[in-house]
């Protein structure tokens, strides 16, 4: 097997024994940082989308339909065309390095949106958006994929791994719901506010990648796992047609 991301599986079976030891193995501090993230993350991340389309004296963007949808899948297309060089990066310099990056372009993402109400400046966070995520998230399946050899052991650990992100995820939606309510506007808009408060909670993943993360003993093991990722082959063959498509232009 060959990585201490085996422990977990080793010392207990059960989602406690794995919380338990959660700062001790490696796939615990991967998923430690992961869930802090998404935890900043998910304070704003459900009230982006009544924020663009809530009235201006709602302390919204007030944009259109075809406005709202452009902003929403500038990043999901710029994800899916960059996907491929993404895995490339994180063979190359290595999952824990790419995730450090992508998690530094995170945490600055919602100062766009709480500084600005320019269309322009917000098609370049979403595109950052893109980049950024796309970047995390083939870091940490790549992990994922590579916590141990043993198929069954892998399939728990990733499972302990999403339900620690799950229970997060909900708790943290919640009290971002509240903070709407008891938060003090920020030029007139309490969602601006709430995303100032994402970015500085976004701020501990960082800090916690940068000198939590463990160093990983068989970095070969993990070239082109990446391409594994459940769901990445769809993705893979749209991102090169659509790189094809431009191309022609």
């Amino acid at each position: 097997r060959g990585t201490a991301a085996r422990v977990a599986a080793e010392r207990g079976r059960g989602f406690i024994e794995f919380l338990r030891s959660i700062h001790r193995t490696d796939l615990g501090r991967w998923t430690l940082v992961w869930a802090i993230l998404h935890a900043g993350t998910m304070l704003a991340g459900p009230y982006f989308a009544p924020y663009m389309l809530a009235k201006p004296e709602e302390g919204g963007l007030g944009l259109t339909p075809v406005g709202y949808t452009v902003l929403v899948f500038t990043a999901q297309v710029v994800r899916m065309l960059m996907f491929p060089l993404a895995g490339r990066l994180v063979d190359h310099y290595g999952p824990s390095a790419m995730l450090r990056v992508a998690i530094a372009g995170i945490v600055v993402l919602p100062l766009g949106w709480a500084l600005s109400t320019s269309f322009t400046v917000l098609i370049i966070a979403e595109i950052c958006s893109g980049l950024a995520w796309c970047t995390a998230e083939c870091a940490v399946g790549v992990l994922l994929l590579g916590c141990t050899n043993d198929p069954q052991d892998r399939a728990r650990m990733i499972g302990y791994h999403q339900a620690v992100c799950c229970i997060v995820i909900v708790f943290t939606s919640t009290i971002g719901g509240q903070l709407l309510h008891i938060l003090p506007p920020l030029d007139g808009s309490a969602f601006r506010a709430l995303f100032i408060v994402s970015l500085f909670a976004r701020i501990p993943a960082l800090l916690l990648a940068i000198r939590f993360l463990p160093e990983l003993k068989d970095p070969e093991k993990l070239q082109g796992l990446w391409r594994l990722i459940p769901g990445l082959q769809p993705t893979i063959t749209l991102s090169k047609g659509l790189v094809r498509a431009f191309r022609r232009q």
